[in-house]
């Protein structure tokens, strides 16, 4: 029974605490890419200001690369708002398409047991994880793709990875408190 319960406490804690704080996390860190790239711009801008400002305008090297990195600078923040907005609308379209689906697919897949019970209810928490974060990654994929459509670099920071670091974290906070019920 203490088995069953901390494996039931564990996809609750997952459900209740970080599904909800995922777009945070991927906002905040995209946002955090976003600074960087920021402070990228300020240190680059006099030497492009004097790429300009020079006649011939190549003797600093090409002047079209530069103000592509600062429309990323400038267009970053609204595609992250766009992707965060799109990320909302198709994680409710996910999450019906699961709901509408997943149970009727799993009557004609098993006949029910405890532990096929306790299975089926696992692999549902993780599909509705892996939905989450693939809605949200908008948040980031978005601005690195309209980026490439107008010929400009991707963003080299991935989001994702601080996101599994958060999850390790919450993984292991999540031990700890089975380890408080003993």
């Amino acid at each position: 029974i203490f088995g069953l319960s901390a494996m039931l406490w564990t996809g609750g804690a997952t459900l209740n605490i970080y599904l909800p704080m995922v777009p945070y996390l991927i906002f905040t860190t995209a946002a955090f890419g976003w600074i960087i790239a920021v402070i990228e711009a300020v240190v680059g801008a006099p030497i492009v200001a004097l790429a300009l400002a020079h006649p011939s305008g190549e003797d600093l090297g090409k002047v079209g690369q530069p103000l592509i990195l600062l429309a990323n600078v400038f267009l970053r923040p609204m595609l992250m708002l766009f992707g965060f907005i799109l990320g909302a609308g198709l994680l409710r379209a996910g999450i019906a398409m699961i709901n509408f689906g997943f149970l009727p697919a799993i009557n004609t897949a098993s006949s029910p047991t405890l532990f096929s019970i306790l299975a089926i209810l696992m692999m549902y928490i993780f599909l509705v994880m892996a939905i989450v974060n693939k809605s949200f990654s908008l948040i980031y994929l978005l601005p690195n793709q309209i980026m490439r459509w107008i010929g400009g670099p991707t963003e080299t920071s991935d989001p994702s990875d601080m996101i599994k670091e958060a999850k390790g974290g919450f993984d292991s906070g999540a031990k700890a408190g089975q380890a408080a019920l003993n």
